[in-house]
């Protein structure tokens, strides 16, 4: 067989598919068909992919550059996917008063030429050519609402294992985008691949399905376990990243000095650069790997926990004792009014008052030893006495002059 007659093989087949779901299955001519006429279309569906199939297989074989096979695939996969949502949307366009005998026919016709003939091609080239099938590209309806209906039941399932990790977050996160997916309602003629379900989502989709289920039933179902199956699959959400970034703060805190803190944050990114990682998946395929993000977290932390270490000595900040206070040398009045200008000045940059006086309310004491109120700090703030504006400025006189004498 030459080159020629393989593809008038292959536009032939792929034609005959066309006619029968873009002109004879159209709705528009269900009013035309006879039982007899739907019941022999249905016979000509499976021959008419297999023949397709074979064809496909001759075609590629026949093409001499990888750049043209997947972009022969793609264009095809494409026409098949815009096929199978044709046949999708005839279900929603089926004309009233049409005999019921007629009209069972014709929706089980409708399901044979999508199930056997459609979609069954699609699954054949996502299976024989996986290297150039396009998973970018959009999952018709009809493989996504038996996808979803898949979904819920196993879902349900993955519930009823969840014993051990019952009231987990760590649950709740992982299955989240399996959560979001059953609701997700895919617009027909969207093709924005940012508001589509790719085949790639869904492909990851069951993967995700598959490990925890796994983690689930397993003996030694813990969350411990179940962060590790994430890691491995490349579950790179934002809440999966900021659930274990938190949890290793939590327990790096929890260290007595800047030392065993290291050491822990150490301990951390070996555990996760030993961690397996599942090549060529992701469920965020924009975003970088899990382990990249985690460890580039931690080598931050361990580069800011490094800034404390000088000389080979910790810098650890004194600790302040808890019955410590300033001591001022100002009345009530007089202190009020200068913290009040140096929030004019922008010395003190906080905009609330009620929150500046109360922190000093609460860290200063007077001369005499006396507790301040926040109230009486805040309300004497306001329209201070002219003598209470000398003495204040008397004091910032003394400070200008004493920058003039040091400088």
């Amino acid at each position: 067989m030459t080159l020629q007659s393989t593809k008038n093989q292959f536009i032939e087949g792929v034609e005959e598919i066309d006619c029968l779901i873009l002109e004879k299955l159209n709705p528009l001519n269900l009013a035309l068909l006879t039982v007899e006429e739907i019941q022999h279309y249905k016979t000509v569906c499976h021959p008419l992919k297999e023949t397709v199939k074979n064809a496909l297989f001759k075609e590629v074989l026949y093409q001499s550059q990888e750049r043209g096979i997947e972009s022969f695939i793609h264009l095809f996969q494409a026409h098949l996917v815009y096929l199978s949502d044709t046949i999708t949307s005839y279900q929603w366009q089926i004309m009233p008063k049409v005999d019921d005998t007629i009209l069972n026919e014709y929706q089980s016709l409708l399901e044979v030429a999508s199930s056997s003939s459609v979609v069954g091609i699609i699954s054949h080239i996502n299976c024989q050519f996986s290297k150039y099938f396009n998973g970018n590209g959009k999952v018709p309806l009809a493989i996504l609402e038996k996808t979803k209906s898949l979904f819920f039941q196993e879902l349900n399932e993955i519930k009823r294992h969840s014993r051990n990790l019952r009231k987990s977050k760590l649950l709740a996160v992982a299955i989240n985008p399996l959560e979001e997916f059953l609701v997700f309602d895919q617009n027909l003629e969207e093709d924005d691949p940012k508001k589509v379900i790719t085949f790639r989502k869904i492909n990851y989709l069951k993967i995700l399905m598959k490990e925890v289920r796994c983690v689930l039933k397993s003996k030694d179902s813990t969350e411990e376990t179940l962060k590790d199956t994430l890691i491995y699959i490349n579950f790179n959400t934002y809440f999966f990243f900021q659930y274990i970034t938190c949890e290793i703060d939590q327990m790096v805190l929890r260290e007595k000095d800047h030392y065993a803190r290291r050491y822990k944050l150490l301990w951390y990114q070996k555990k996760i650069k030993q961690i397996e990682e599942k090549q060529g998946i992701s469920l965020k395929p924009e975003r970088r790997p899990i382990k990249e993000q985690l460890s580039g977290w931690i080598s931050e932390e361990l580069a800011l926990l490094g800034s404390y270490i000088e000389g080979g000595e910790i810098i650890i900040p004194v600790k302040v004792p808890e019955d410590f206070k300033l001591e001022s040398r100002l009345p009530v009045e007089q202190l009020s009014y200068f913290l009040h200008i140096c929030m004019e000045v922008g010395v003190i940059a906080n905009k609330n008052r009620k929150n500046v006086m109360r922190f000093f309310s609460l860290n200063t004491q007077s001369l005499l030893k006396e507790n301040i109120s926040a109230k009486s700090l805040r309300n004497k703030s306001y329209s201070p006495e002219q003598r209470t504006r000398t003495a204040v400025k008397n004091i910032v006189i003394y400070m200008l002059n004493l920058i003039n004498q040091q400088g």
